[in-house]
């Protein structure tokens, strides 16, 4: 069955007005991110030897920056020198500079997977800054 065409028109407005306010709202919900101060962050893995470290995404929660990644044991780990399963992961404002230490996790070799790590807190402290995400043998 055909339409009227007053009919037709109201369809189309209704149907505008609703894209409208919903490219509105994801805009909005977009540019909401825009105001973190993300920091830029880099992994460095001393124990590239044994395992790969993979990034997914960074996001902000409770006021900290946390970076989820993705870690596998390499299949040739035969340059692998820790003494123990442990890993310590530790984010820093200079590569392996444990006295900028901002945050520390430590995981075991045999659990590996998904994991999230604190990076820094989301204040105008690490606006622009370059973090490092340091990967060591656990105990050092």
């Amino acid at each position: 069955m055909k339409q009227p065409m007053g009919e037709q028109k109201l369809i189309k407005k209704i149907a505008l007005a609703f894209l409208c306010v919903s490219v509105t709202t994801a805009c909005s919900a977009s540019n909401s991110n825009t105001t973190s101060l993300i920091p830029n962050i880099e992994i460095k893995n001393r124990l590239d030897q044994c395992l790969d470290v993979k990034t997914n995404e960074v996001f902000i929660s409770n006021s900290t920056v946390v970076l989820n990644t993705s870690i596998t044991k390499l299949p040739s780990s035969d340059g692998c020198t820790c003494k123990s399963a442990m890993v310590s992961a530790y984010s820093s404002l200079e590569p392996f500079d444990k006295k900028s230490m901002q945050f520390k996790q430590d995981f075991s070799m045999l659990k590996l997977g998904e994991f999230n790590f604190k990076i820094a807190p989301n204040d105008s402290t690490t606006e622009n800054q370059k973090l490092f995400l340091n990967f060591t043998c656990g105990f050092d």
